[in-house]
């Protein structure tokens, strides 16, 4: 397994197999961790094949959910500037 983060998204992606190539993931299940009925804790996206394996999950809000260690050693990934402004303009 192995971990990127990427800072600007806040976002951080955990890979359960080598390589996630594009297309494989046929699936993705959102699932939301609430502490209480108003606040999520965690929102995690998890990545399915076409056999319904985990490729990996991703982490949203990973700077409030991950040790600081943790986000330190994961290998440095960052999206596109307008993928960045499409994901904002999306969760307005």
């Amino acid at each position: 397994m192995r971990l990127t983060y990427d800072d600007l998204a806040d976002a951080a992606y955990v890979y359960v197999v080598d390589v996630v190539e594009p297309g494989e993931s046929k699936r993705r299940v959102s699932v939301s961790l609430y502490g209480s009925p108003y606040r999520a804790l965690a929102d995690v996206v998890i990545d399915l094949d076409k056999d319904g394996r985990i490729l990996g999950f991703e982490i949203l809000g990973a700077r409030r959910h991950l040790r600081p260690e943790t986000r330190d050693a994961a290998t440095t990934k960052r999206v596109s500037s307008w993928w960045l402004r499409l994901l904002r303009w999306v969760s307005r």
